[in-house]
């Protein structure tokens, strides 16, 4: 907890957020870094969650359709590869940033990549 129930009786509440701010002030780039590798971790489950809809309506087959759900798999196989992927890290970075980062650059140059050939690989 940021207070205790003693710092805040009697405290006015500006004083009280002006002290949070105070704490908060040197964590907003963690804070804002984490903000944005969880939103580019959410955009790939999305896109695997709409490109069914998209192969649906440019007439593929139910059997292309189930093979593209194997992009789920590392999702799914989470629990086997996380400890691996724990314990190599560089200290410099820390223990998550180490992975998170490059997974994170991949996948968005990946995306990138993809989104200028989209139209070829769908048909």
């Amino acid at each position: 907890a940021l207070f205790t129930c003693q710092e805040m009786a009697g405290k006015p509440l500006k004083h009280q957020h002006d002290r949070w701010l105070q704490q908060l002030h040197g964590d907003i780039g963690s804070i804002l870094l984490l903000l944005f590798l969880y939103t580019l971790q959410g955009i790939p489950m999305g896109l695997a969650a709409s490109v069914p809809l998209i192969l649906q309506e440019k007439n593929i087959g139910y059997a292309e359709q189930a093979v593209f759900s194997l992009v789920t798999w590392p999702f799914s196989l989470k629990l086997l590869w996380a400890p691996i992927v724990d314990s190599l890290y560089s200290p410099r970075f820390g223990r998550r940033k180490s992975w998170l980062i490059p997974v994170q650059l991949a996948i968005g140059t990946v995306m990138i990549g993809v989104g200028y050939c989209i139209t070829d690989l769908l048909g």
